[in-house]
């Protein structure tokens, strides 16, 4: 699978879907991935890749949040989520639900939201994770068609 790179302001924009875990780093300050994870939101405020978060994962992100914070810190975190430079809201219609029902996909969130990401010509899903103590951002799903 092909690496992105957002470190770099690319002519042709790089479109990337903001798996759920990323916003949960920063709003639970989740460590060691919140400044990494801090960094995929600079780089999208900077314009250097266009992107979407789902309509699925902000549910998911207010329950885990409002159980951590308290429903008020909940909804202001995601208030000022949505005001993010460059951050679009990704909906979820009908049509990618039954795709994800046919999908390979063993995580269904997962194959609804990259059966929608499919439909705006979305790229990538990105996430952050730990592998042999070093931070890494990785795209575990590679949509070009």
């Amino acid at each position: 699978m092909p690496k992105i790179n957002i470190s770099h302001k690319n002519t042709a924009m790089t479109k990337i879907l903001i798996d759920s875990d990323v916003v949960l780093d920063v709003f639970l300050k989740q460590e060691p991935f919140c400044e990494t994870s801090k960094n995929v939101f600079l780089k999208i405020e900077q314009g250097y890749c266009d992107a979407w978060i789902s309509a699925l994962a902000l549910a998911n992100i207010y329950y885990k949040t409002r159980k951590t914070l308290g429903r008020e810190t909940a909804l202001n975190a995601i208030f000022k989520l949505l005001e993010t430079e460059g951050l679009e809201i990704l909906g979820i219609a009908g049509s990618a639900i039954y795709e994800a029902l046919s999908s390979d996909m063993t995580d269904f969130e997962d194959a609804i939201q990259t059966s929608a990401a499919g439909t705006e010509g979305i790229e990538y899903v990105v996430r952050v994770y730990l592998e042999n103590k070093t931070l890494k951002i990785q795209t575990f799903c590679n949509l070009s068609r």
